[in-house]
């Protein structure tokens, strides 16, 4: 029997000496480090969306559809709606320059 043991680090002061802090809604293990007092999850992924679903919202947006139904329709957070990072997308870049050549 082969055991594997992980040992986790602080991100922000690089300490071992981190204690359970309970879970996240997305039910990973959340850490509190005892010399920074900070907390980490374990495993953390990006926030961000994938390069196809920020192009299928850009399209509905580019079809004139409104901030609130683009947001309940692909259940994006009202802050991300504000597209800003959003006109860093290919898509947006594009249509930018037809429309406005």
């Amino acid at each position: 029997m082969i055991t594997l043991t992980v040992i986790i680090y602080c991100r922000h002061y690089g300490s071992k000496d981190l204690v359970r802090d309970g879970y996240a809604p997305n039910e990973k293990q959340k850490y509190r480090c005892r010399s920074c007092k900070k907390r980490i999850r374990d495993n953390t992924a990006s926030n961000g969306y994938t390069e196809e679903h920020r192009e299928e919202i850009l399209k509905s947006y580019q079809e004139r559809s409104s901030l609130r139904g683009i947001i309940r329709t692909f259940r994006i957070a009202r802050n991300t709606a504000k597209w800003r990072d959003w006109r860093q997308a290919p898509v947006y870049r594009e249509w930018r320059c037809q429309v406005f050549r």
